[in-house]
């Protein structure tokens, strides 16, 4: 990797003065958009779904490994009208834990796709599995619950945001993505819950687009600003740029990592990989392959050639 490369993505160390010195290292991993139906199921038998993570075991190292999962989980529920509509079949369910994934985020526009049966049966089923989810409830509050971990005494939040299907006081959906809300749950986890680190997920952004828009730029600044220390972007279904800002790292776009709802079998994507110790954060991107809905690392000189378009891509983040 050059120089100019492995300054901008390889990467930041970021002051985190909260977090105890002594601790030993912790580590996050975030993916982006996952769907485990449609040509993922067609393409994988369900005694088969250990490999589709079993060639990148560094995912269920992490402490923590958190996906946004792009469909409900279900077999009922009315098909909404919309151009796609993507519904998981629960038995294969173990695919989450064969990847060491523990939290995923479903504040996007396919959690409705099979409406609100379906989306009650995706609380059912990641409840049994025993996998965490933020970002979609009932109503507006029950959608806004943070999801805390307890990682060897540090305390690490999650919170997910998205632009379709907002729920409110009286309907179900997801959490807008809206500054006040933003700002109210920062604050709660801050002030009320006593967390030491922040990380949130948010659903934007132009699809098929390389370059964050100014609405992602000044969002993902303004939570930073109150107290997030990393922002997660997915649903462009493509790579886009990543940015320090002061203490905080971003990710626009982590583009599609095991997408069902296309079927496209061959692409590169990226994983953010989050590290903190010594009052220190060390974030990296990690370019992987998916070949036939499995993933795989990849040669090093691979790695530098995604890594160079992420680094076009972060230069023309919009002002």
């Amino acid at each position: 990797m050059n120089k100019a490369v492995a300054i901008l993505l390889g990467i930041f160390f970021l002051l985190l003065s909260e977090i105890n010195s002594q601790s030993p290292p912790i580590t996050l991993i975030f993916g982006g958009d996952c769907t485990f139906s449609d040509h993922y199921a067609v393409n994988t038998k369900p005694n088969e779904i250990h490999k589709t993570f079993e060639n990148i075991p560094w995912m269920k190292d992490a402490d923590v490994t958190m996906m946004n999962l792009e469909s409900c989980i279900s077999t009922r529920g009315t098909k909404l009208e919309k151009e796609f509509n993507f519904r998981m079949h629960p038995k294969y369910l173990p695919v989450l834990k064969y990847g060491g994934i523990d939290i995923v985020s479903i504040a996007n526009n396919h959690i409705v796709d099979y409406g609100l049966q379906g989306m009650k049966d995706t609380f059912y089923y990641l409840d049994s599995t025993g996998v965490k989810y933020v970002g979609a409830g009932l109503d507006l509050d029950e959608a806004r619950k943070p999801v805390i971990f307890n990682i060897r005494g540090v305390k690490i939040g999650f919170l997910a945001y998205s632009f379709a299907f907002a729920a409110s006081a009286n309907s179900w959906g997801t959490v807008p993505i809206d500054t006040n809300i933003i700002k109210k749950d920062l604050r709660n986890l801050k002030e009320v819950e006593k967390v030491d680190f922040v990380a949130i997920n948010f659903h934007w952004g132009k699809e098929r687009s390389n370059y964050a828009n100014q609405d992602q730029q000044r969002v993902a600044r303004f939570a930073i600003d109150n107290g997030a220390n990393v922002v997660i972007g997915h649903h462009p279904h493509v790579l886009q740029g990543i940015e320090q800002y002061k203490n905080g790292f971003i990710a626009y776009s982590l583009g599609n990592f095991i997408f069902g709802g296309n079927s496209r079998k061959h692409h590169y994507t990226a994983l953010a990989k989050i590290t903190f110790q010594n009052k220190r954060m060390k974030s990296e991107i990690i370019p992987i392959e998916v070949r036939n809905f499995c993933a795989y690392d990849i040669p090093q000189t691979k790695k530098d050639s995604i890594l160079n378009l992420i680094q076009i891509f972060s230069k023309n983040e919009k002002e």
